[in-house]
């Protein structure tokens, strides 16, 4: 007995240490890159892989303009790519025309039935109208009384009011009244809008000047700078020429790419930008390395959430 459940013990220890070994290595394992790409007046072509554990799982895309292929591969075998994609959104297409066939077929099949019923109750009803009995039919003096009294019934109507003119001053009158009505409810909705939008603006300034909201912008970037520092790539050379029509925009976007070079710490000499103030260009190539581990970026994403400040505003607009 000892001796067995000794044995269970041993196995159940290889499985916790095998997966504690697994767990680690996904966690603390770096995800390796590799990208470039080529970027002319009216192509644009690019590559790009990823691995994790010496290719193990590996990762390709490639880009060619519109058209984009990927695939994934597990110990070299394609689990995920982009023609099998293709196929089952031509399976599922081919589906829902199959159902919207049936639907439509079964649609036309009761409407043909609800249209012979129709017409069954329309023969019965005139059947049973050529055996009523002729008696019904005969009513010369009712028709006759009829015709008399709609000949004496326009006499009445010949008489007109005393008071018309006092009648239709009092329809202009109500007309009036009716449209100031609605000039006055449109009025006071146009307030209340005002009201309510300026409610908004005033609501907007004390939560974006409450401290809680500062305390959590200013911890939130921090995070976040960390965690694009920590997955953008380490490596990059390039050479890029751009322009626009207007000088003045692309003056704005040379500062823009000069802020971002010095928040993420890009050395300027790896990547040479030309910029070209009276044409419109964009040409140039990009290669890139980098790698990341996915402990880390949890990490970072669990400190970002787990923040008092950024929770409490969270809650509020939830």
């Amino acid at each position: 007995m000892i001796h067995i459940l000794l044995l269970i013990l041993k196995i159940i220890g290889m499985i916790l240490l095998a997966v504690l070994c697994l767990v680690l290595l996904v966690l603390f394992f770096p995800i390796t890159y590799v990208g470039n790409a080529d970027i002319k007046e009216r192509t644009v072509c690019g590559r790009f892989r990823a691995g994790w554990l010496f290719h193990i799982v590996h990762f390709g895309m490639e880009l060619k303009n519109s058209e984009v292929r990927y695939v994934l591969r597990i110990f070299g075998i394609p689990i995920f790519f982009s023609g099998r994609t293709e196929k089952i959104k031509k399976k599922s297409k081919d589906l829902k025309n199959k159902k919207i066939k049936k639907k439509s077929e079964n649609k036309e099949k009761q409407e043909k039935e609800q249209k012979h019923k129709i017409s069954e109750k329309r023969t019965k009803s005139s059947e049973n109208y050529k055996r009523e009995p002729e008696d019904i039919k005969k009513k010369p003096e009712n028709h006759e009384r009829s015709t008399a009294d709609s000949r004496k019934k326009p006499e009445r109507h010949e008489k007109k009011p005393e008071n018309h003119e006092q009648a239709e001053k009092n329809n202009i009158f109500l007309g009036i009244k009716k449209r100031v009505v609605k000039i006055r409810e449109k009025v006071k909705s146009i307030l209340k809008d005002i009201k309510g939008a300026y409610n908004k603006i005033q609501e907007i300034k004390t939560f974006i000047t409450a401290d809680t909201t500062k305390k959590a912008y200013h911890y939130g970037k921090k995070i976040i700078i960390k965690l694009l520092r920590h997955i953008l790539p380490k490596k990059i050379r390039g050479d890029i020429e751009f322009g626009f029509e207007r000088p003045d925009m692309t003056g704005r976007v040379l500062g823009y790419i000069a802020m971002t070079f010095g928040t993420f710490n890009i050395n300027p000499k790896h990547i040479a930008i030309h910029p070209d103030f009276e044409n419109q260009v964009f040409r140039g190539n990009i290669k890139m390395k980098g790698h990341f581990l996915f402990g880390k970026t949890i990490y970072l994403i669990l400190r970002l959430y787990c923040n008092k400040e950024i929770n409490e505003i969270i809650k509020k607009f939830s």
